[in-house]
């Protein structure tokens, strides 16, 4: 036994390293999605340089769009170019990281529909697992039906929602197709309009 404990062979074997449940997938999860994460952060630079050298581009405005499209840029760009280019080129920079989003959501798998534990917890956390709860009721239901979930990327087609859209499974065609077109119809409303008034 006293052998055994002091032998060399035992002494090597190297200890167990404890992890909290769901972290190695996690980690996995964040290692397979680097390359998306690292072009979503690039381009969010390019958007920072853009708004930091506003200044100096306010007279090249379609520029000014493709580098920081921000809600002011896009209005004042919308006057500055003809229609077709100015929804094409606007709708690419805006969709430029769309994928990358939808990719990231889509690899964070959805558990079980369950509801939230009855163990004793504080008053706060279990105010915050039933809104938690039903939250993720709420995505399920609505991802679940292909036509409210176009209907709402069409309306709303931003990142977060695009991510949200693929971890609830709404098929990639559908957000993709609803989300582009939404981007595309919010462009062409905002050079019609500012047409309209100047």
């Amino acid at each position: 036994m006293t052998a055994a404990i002091f032998s060399p062979a035992v002494a090597a074997t190297p200890r167990a390293k404890w992890a909290k449940p769901g972290f190695t997938r996690l980690r996995t999860i964040l290692k397979q999605s680097r390359r998306h994460g690292l072009w979503i952060a690039a381009w969010s630079v390019v958007g920072w340089v853009g708004t930091a050298l506003a200044p100096f581009l306010i007279a090249s405005p379609l520029i000014l769009m493709l580098l920081s499209p921000r809600a002011l840029f896009v209005a004042l760009a919308s006057d500055s170019a003809s229609l077709v280019p100015f929804v094409l080129l606007g709708t690419l920079r805006l969709s430029v990281t769309d994928a990358s989003y939808y990719i990231i959501g889509r690899r964070f798998p959805r558990g079980a529909d369950e509801a939230p534990s009855t163990a004793p917890v504080s008053r706060m956390r279990a105010r915050m697992r039933r809104l938690a709860f039903k939250t993720d009721r709420l995505c399920r239901w609505f991802c679940a039906r292909p036509r409210l979930a176009a209907a709402f990327l069409f309306v709303r087609p931003n990142g977060k929602y695009l991510g949200v859209a693929g971890a609830y499974g709404v098929r990639p065609w559908v957000a993709g197709l609803s989300a582009t077109a939404g981007t595309a119809a919010f462009l062409a409303a905002m050079h019609v309009g500012v047409s309209a008034i100047f």
